[in-house]
């Protein structure tokens, strides 16, 4: 089964990928810009989180160094980011974490707009 993530309207559509993946969906100048992300080896429930935070923050600017281990987790089960940068441009992004990360932080759902759970 493939990890699918929707993208924010406007301009909407989907972005999928392979199961152990992270979809994402960023909204730049109007355009999608998908990504298909791997953690690269097999890692460990707590390594994946980690992973996933540094993965989004590269993509949205996002500064997850301030941010507690709870912030970090309300975050990913969010799956959208919304950001104005200082230069005035504003950052949208969804995404879908890998089906493990999902388990391990009790998500169900294919977008994030099923996402929900609780540790």
């Amino acid at each position: 089964m493939n990890n699918k993530c929707n993208c924010p309207n406007p301009p909407g559509g989907i972005v999928e990928c392979g199961e152990g993946q992270m979809a994402i969906c960023q909204i730049k100048n109007g355009k999608i810009i998908g990504r298909c992300v791997s953690p690269g080896f097999k890692r460990s429930p707590r390594a994946q989180l980690k992973w996933a935070i540094s993965v989004l923050s590269k993509y949205s600017g996002l500064d997850y160094r301030y941010m507690d281990i709870d912030e970090q987790i309300e975050l990913l089960k969010d799956g959208k980011i919304e950001l104005d940068s200082f230069t005035g441009d504003s950052v949208q992004i969804s995404f879908t974490l890998p089906k493990t990360l999902q388990k391990y932080l009790g998500i169900s759902g294919e977008s994030s707009d099923s996402i929900e759970g609780t540790i």
